[in-house]
C-alpha cells in the first residue's frame, strides 16, 4: 500500500505541470486570485485556447451533493431557461433522461418548465477563463499521468509553447518571447495591466471582473 501511495504521488506531482490540451472535463485545482479563499476545484468545459494560453472551467460546488443535484448541475451549466421554452413534452423529456434526471410527475412542459426553474438560470451561465498557470491537474489513479503526457506534448510539439518557471513563472511563452511591452494588455473599463486572461467585449479587452454588462 505504502508503495502504491508513493507512485501516486509522484504521478500527482509530474501531472501538475501538464498543463497544455487537458480533456474536457478535467478535474482541476483552480489557484487563481478570481476565485473564493485563493483555490477552489473546477472541471474544464472548453479546449485549450492557445491565443490567450487559457482554459474554461465551471467552478465545483464547495458542498456535498446528492447524486440527482450533481445532474441538475450538469444540465445547469448547458442549459438556462430561455433554452428550454418551447421545447415540446417529448423534448424535454429527452433532455431529462439526457441528464439522467427523474420525471416523476412532469408531463407537460409547463410543469418541466417549472421543475426547472428551481435549479436553472434565466440564461445559461458563463464559465469562468482561467490561465493555464493557474490550473493544477488532478488525477484519480496513476494511469490517467499518460494521457495527460501524451496530450501535453503533442500541444507543445504542435503549437510551439513552452511552460516556464523560475525567473519567468507565470508566463506561458509560444515561440520567441515576446517583450513585456508587447504582451501587456490594458482592461478597457479601469486602465489596470490584464495579468491573467483577458475578457473580450466589443473588440476591447476587460478583467474578468470589469467586463460590461
Amino acid at each position: 500500500e505504502l508503495s502504491a501511495l508513493t507512485e501516486f504521488q509522484l504521478a500527482q506531482a509530474e501531472a501538475d505541470n501538464l498543463r497544455l490540451d487537458l480533456p474536457l472535463g478535467q478535474r482541476v485545482e483552480v489557484l487563481d486570485e478570481a476565485v473564493a479563499h485563493g483555490t477552489q476545484l473546477a472541471v474544464t468545459c472548453g479546449p485549450f485556447n492557445p491565443g490567450q494560453k487559457c482554459y474554461a472551467v465551471f467552478l465545483e460546488p464547495t458542498t456535498q451533493m446528492t447524486e440527482e443535484e450533481r445532474a441538475q448541475l450538469a444540465m445547469a451549466r448547458q442549459c438556462g431557461i430561455d433554452d428550454l421554452l418551447g421545447m415540446t413534452a417529448g423534448q424535454l423529456v429527452d433532455l431529462w433522461d439526457n441528464f439522467g434526471l427523474p420525471r416523476r410527475g412532469l408531463e407537460s412542459p409547463d410543469a418541466f418548465l417549472e421543475k426547472a426553474m428551481q435549479f436553472l438560470e434565466a440564461v445559461r451561465p458563463e464559465p469562468l477563463h482561467v490561465p493555464a498557470l493557474q490550473l493544477r491537474p488532478l488525477i484519480q489513479g496513476a494511469e490517467e499521468l499518460f494521457l495527460l503526457r501524451q496530450r501535453h506534448n503533442a500541444a507543445r510539439t504542435m503549437h510551439g509553447i513552452s511552460v516556464q518557471f523560475g525567473p519567468t513563472e507565470g508566463v506561458v511563452q509560444d515561440g520567441a518571447a515576446q517583450s513585456s511591452a508587447t504582451a501587456m494588455l490594458l482592461c478597457g473599463k479601469c486602465g489596470g495591466v490584464i495579468r491573467g486572461c483577458p475578457i473580450e467585449r466589443e473588440g476591447q479587452q476587460f478583467h474578468f471582473g470589469c467586463m460590461p454588462e
